[in-house]
């Protein structure tokens, strides 16, 4: 895996069957994973492997007015909850997507900062994200008081860009790009 501001020609290339090791292998150096998903099966897998979230339609929307990046926000914030709680591999499919995820930063709903994986353990960091109805533990034991990060948590941005620029576009718009995350293809 390569982080840092390596050129795309860079980035090691993996099959499908290397993906999990892939994913615990960041998590266990403390980054999040990026994937550039040439063969478009990475989104399939994580819906059996991890909790797929579907962001590239929420994206379509706001730019079709059919709702707003504080929408988006929300709807980002959601998962990254439910997937802490439940120490989940996040998969945020933004497809051929550009989210702007500037434009969505709302106070105690979504901040770039999630994309620094040491602060979004911190739970000074965490706990104002959390909605009352969402402070439980996992299979809603502890209502109330229960919500906890759970250290197996994961994200995985993938991608399915059509080519290097529009991937290079993509990945532009990420907080934390170069410090807080591994780079892979897979094909």
């Amino acid at each position: 895996m390569v982080d840092g501001n390596a050129s795309i020609s860079e980035w090691p290339t993996h099959a499908l069957g290397a993906l999990v090791a892939q994913v615990e292998g960041a998590r266990n150096e403390g980054k999040y994973l990026f994937i550039w998903d040439k063969q478009g099966s990475v989104a399939t897998f994580m819906q059996y492997k991890g909790m797929l979230c579907p962001l590239a339609p929420e994206v379509l929307k706001v730019a079709l007015g059919r709702q707003t990046q504080p929408d988006v926000a929300e709807f980002t914030r959601k998962a990254f909850i439910n997937g802490m709680r439940n120490g989940e591999n996040l998969c945020l499919d933004i497809d051929k997507s550009r989210p702007d995820w500037d434009a969505m930063a709302l106070e105690n709903t979504f901040s770039p900062n999630f994309f620094n994986f040491a602060w979004l353990k911190e739970e000074a960091n965490y706990k104002p994200f959390v909605r009352e109805d969402e402070n439980h533990g996992p299979g809603g034991i502890n209502p109330g008081f229960g919500f906890n990060y759970n250290e197996k948590f994961s994200v995985t941005i993938r991608s399915n860009a059509d080519n290097e620029a529009d991937l290079q576009e993509q990945i532009n718009n990420i907080p934390n790009f170069a410090t807080d995350f591994k780079h892979i293809i897979m094909e």
